[in-house]
């Protein structure tokens, strides 16, 4: 079969073309490799990308998989990660002012560990040249860290406008800041890690 079909058939059925994009891009990866090095064992290229779609797998039964794994391809463990992470950052006026200073740091901890945590995923990604998992999973992060830290600091701050006993800083200047730090840091680490996997698969289809 050709190798477009092949690819196409594979990813029939996903929702969201950027999300069947981005599994061709890493499948065409893996068939390339395999069929060079098949070729380099003396094969012909056409049987050479035969054998490779044949170790690969069945398309049909490929993308029955793919569609039950990206079937709402948002709902990832980045996603999550980010929505937890989203979620402290944008409820910190209210947890700041009820609990003590020692909750408060088990909270700071617990949101550096949930970004270390994001972050490793992605770079692991990374060095298993999963390219285009790699960038999937950092635009996943980023997109719902700001949708939960906007809309928790919106429906906080409209549900309490009055601040909690303690907190003088109630969604002023040094919050507002704060947030914005906070999201610009996780943001441009994402970015970085996103534009890392669009410059390797860049580099990998021009050494084609």
């Amino acid at each position: 079969m050709e190798r477009h079909a092949y690819l196409e058939q594979v990813t029939r059925g996903l929702w969201g073309r950027r999300a069947a994009r981005l599994i061709q891009a890493e499948l065409y990866s893996h068939l390339e490799s395999c069929t060079e090095e098949l070729i380099a064992a003396g094969w012909s290229s056409e049987d050479a990308e035969d054998e490779a779609q044949r170790r690969l797998g069945d398309p049909r039964l490929l993308a029955s998989a793919w569609r039950r794994t990206y079937y709402a391809p948002w709902l990832n463990t980045e996603t999550g990660l980010g929505l937890a992470l989203g979620l402290f950052t944008g409820s910190e006026p209210w947890w700041m002012g009820v609990t003590g200073p020692w909750q408060s740091a088990i909270m700071t901890g617990g949101i550096l560990l949930l970004a270390l945590i994001a972050f490793g995923m992605i770079v692991r990604q990374l060095a298993q040249r999963a390219w285009a998992g790699a960038q999937f999973s950092a635009w996943s992060l980023v997109s719902a860290f700001w949708l939960a830290a906007v809309g928790t600091s919106v429906l906080i701050g409209a549900g309490h406008p009055l601040p909690p006993a303690g907190l003088t800083d109630w969604y002023g200047p040094g919050y507002i800041r704060h947030l914005i730090a906070a999201g610009s840091l996780l943001t441009g680490m994402s970015g970085l890690l996103f534009f890392s996997g669009q410059w390797a698969l860049i580099r990998q289809r021009a050494g084609r």
